[in-house]
């Protein structure tokens, strides 16, 4: 086709466009976002998701942009697609065109953005007679590259008439318009283009800490003031009990014991933050007694003041370690996707530790102080996930006693405790080659297994 020819296609398509279809546009779109504005704001008010400040009791945390393309893009678009049509009507029109109408849900912040994809995927759901969607319902892009900075992105056809909706924050759309319609409009010159682009990739990470910034101050004001009222309230229950808690008479702490008692509390307030239960603040401190938190306690801390004061205020029935690292863990990004395994693992992962401090071959080590008992289930994991992938055939077949296989999990752990790796082949080596010879001529376990074991921890502890 001729240039001429395509200009006076597009032409003659835009005119027949702007007489016979954007009226009707405009028509379904002041319906379709009647309709959305209801459905979202009765949504935030039945799940109370609205925003509140001291003028505005409730401000919705959506806004909304539309629009019908126009005729000028319409035509642009047959050029720059060339698109190639056989006759010009309404049908061909719909046919080729998926965005027709625009709607953009505006959201406060990026971290609105997936709670009106979920309104959204409930509207067309409650709306299938005259709603079909044509891509998937959770379609995300990116911008600048960066998979931090991601909007929504679906099509759908309502009432025959396509619709592309998108789902981005009020700062993000700002920015991408700037985006669009700064830098990309003097299409001439394409090195001015290539380094405005780059201009706009190393401000994609700035723009995501504004969002988070952003998105804090409207959403953890309250969670923010109720950690911190939790934390105070450990504190006060704390210096309200140091002199039973220490034994000491209250005229000897002077405020001395003032940062003790800070760690403590940040140790208690990640416990506490996820129980459902309310910290009770006129209990009486009943202290451990022997419980698997003891034991651990007194093995990797037992140097540790803070620890000691989690050990006099918790009893036997609290599981600190498993709730403190559950929380620590469900906390941190990298084990969003997989915090449902967490358990299985945790649940092994103490058993070791308890299993270790009950040894009697491993209470002579000298152990690093102030471990991070999250560092260390870190190394547990990758350690045992080895382990498995390389026994996997043998556990499968439960041709491992249990005995044998806690020993072997403390063995592979220990490395990550104590000061000095040197210790372990000069001190624990000959204890562990003597375990494994006694469960040899017990029977519990075959030679070629036993010795194919002990070169493996061998390996792991020569590993730095």
């Amino acid at each position: 086709m001729k240039v001429i020819d395509l200009l006076n296609l597009s032409e003659e398509l835009g005119e027949y466009y702007l007489a016979n279809l954007e009226d009707k546009l405009k028509n379904q779109l002041k319906i379709l976002i009647n309709d959305l504005e209801k459905y979202f704001e009765k949504k935030c008010l039945k799940e109370n998701k609205v925003l509140s400040n001291s003028v505005y009791k409730s401000i919705l945390p959506f806004s909304y942009k539309t629009r019908i393309k126009s005729k000028l893009s319409i035509e642009e678009k047959i050029i720059r697609n060339d698109i190639k049509l056989e006759s010009i009507n309404e049908n061909v029109i719909l046919e080729k065109f998926d965005d027709l109408i625009g709607i953009t849900i505006l959201t406060t912040t990026m971290g609105y953005q997936d709670l009106a994809l979920e309104f959204l995927q409930s509207f067309i759901e409650e709306n299938k007679e005259t709603i079909k969607l044509v891509s998937s319902s959770d379609e995300k892009k990116s911008l600048f590259k960066n998979d931090r900075i991601g909007y929504y992105h679906i099509k759908l056809i309502y009432n025959g008439y396509p619709v592309e909706i998108q789902i981005k924050s009020i700062f993000l759309s700002a920015f991408a318009d700037i985006d669009h319609s700064l830098f990309y409009k003097d299409h001439d010159i394409h090195e001015l283009k290539s380094y405005n682009k780059k201009i706009m990739h190393s401000l994609a990470p700035i723009l995501i800490d504004l969002e988070e910034i952003l998105h804090g101050i409207y959403t953890h004001d309250k969670k923010y003031i109720k950690s911190e009222l939790l934390k105070t309230e450990i504190y006060e229950y704390l210096n309200g009990n140091k002199s039973q808690i220490f034994s000491i008479e209250e005229e000897q702490d002077r405020g001395r014991l003032n940062f003790i008692l800070s760690r403590a509390t940040e140790l208690l307030y990640v416990y506490y933050k996820e129980k459902d239960e309310m910290f009770d603040k006129s209990k009486t401190p009943k202290g451990m007694a022997e419980c698997r938190d003891l034991k651990i306690i007194q093995f990797l801390y037992s140097d540790s003041i803070p620890y000691f004061v989690i050990s006099t205020i918790l009893d036997d029935e609290s599981d600190f370690f498993r709730n403190y690292l559950y929380t620590e863990l469900k906390n941190d990004p990298s084990y969003h996707e997989k915090i449902h395994l967490i358990d299985d693992y945790l649940i092994r992962y103490l058993k070791s530790l308890e299993y270790i401090s009950d040894t009697e071959i491993f209470k002579s080590l000298q152990l690093e102080k102030n471990m991070q008992i999250k560092k260390i289930f870190e190394v547990f994991v990758n350690l045992t996930e080895h382990f498995d992938e390389k026994f996997q055939d043998l556990l499968d077949n439960e041709e491992i006693e249990e005995d044998i296989l806690n020993f072997v999990i403390a063995c592979l752990v220990i490395p990550s405790l104590v000061k000095d790796r040197s210790e372990l082949k000069m001190s624990i080596g000959p204890k562990v080659e003597e375990y494994f010879k006694t469960q040899e001529k017990e029977e519990l376990i075959d030679l070629d297994l036993s010795e194919t074991i002990q070169e493996y921890i061998s390996e792991r502890w020569n590993n730095k």
